[in-house]
């Protein structure tokens, strides 16, 4: 292993691939100052469908005019992590403004970015084989995915009945586990002839 393997964390890979990309890739293209940071993108990171794994937020948003770019940490295959960088530099090239319109998808299809819709729109088969032997001259992505949680089944709730006091009409919930389990209790409104209160009737 290299000493530069060695020393190069995440941003710095991303930032050297982004090198590559800015030069070859989107040679073409004006790349203002922008920044590759390894992190959870702001909306739906976790999320079973749509998942978001890349966002660009725009210069007017950074203290210091940069376009700020976020891979999301459950990607770790280096070509993948690649195309979605190529994405996310081609909201750059075409100004975030553009989001997913006419604009934007003039810089994919440039580029080579045509496959699938354009809000999560890929490097087609020509530029991943680009992608995939430049990737050969680098170290590997220096980064292992962070697994989501899997989704929790919440406990069904507790199934109440309503009791309703025969003397008083004074009512109350209860489990009808609890119910079943030890009866109806004891009237607590009912203070001169406590009744056991019965189950409401459905009628």
């Amino acid at each position: 292993m290299s000493s530069v393997e060695k020393s190069l964390n995440r941003e710095g890979w991303l930032m050297e691939v982004s090198a590559y990309l800015r030069s070859i890739v989107f040679k073409d293209w004006k790349i203002v100052p922008f920044r590759v940071t390894c992190g959870w993108p702001s909306k739906h990171a976790s999320s079973a469908k749509g998942r978001r794994v890349g966002e660009c937020h725009g210069a007017r948003l950074s203290k210091d005019g940069h376009h700020e770019i976020f891979i999301s940490p459950v990607l770790d295959n280096p070509l993948e992590v690649t195309g979605v960088l190529c994405h996310e530099l081609a909201h750059v090239a075409a100004g975030v403004d553009a989001q997913h319109g006419k604009e934007f998808l003039r810089v994919c299809r440039q580029v080579g970015l045509d496959k699938g819709k354009p809000g999560s729109v890929m490097p087609g088969e020509r530029l991943n084989k680009r992608l995939d032997e430049f990737l050969k001259s680098v170290p590997v992505y220096p980064h292992s995915a962070l697994l989501t949680p899997a989704k929790t089944t919440l406990a069904r709730p507790a199934v109440s009945i309503k009791l309703v006091c025969q003397e008083c009409a004074c009512s109350i919930r209860i489990a009808k586990k609890d119910f079943e389990r030890v009866g109806a209790p004891v009237c607590g409104c009912c203070a001169i002839s406590p009744k056991r209160m019965a189950e409401e009737s459905k009628d």
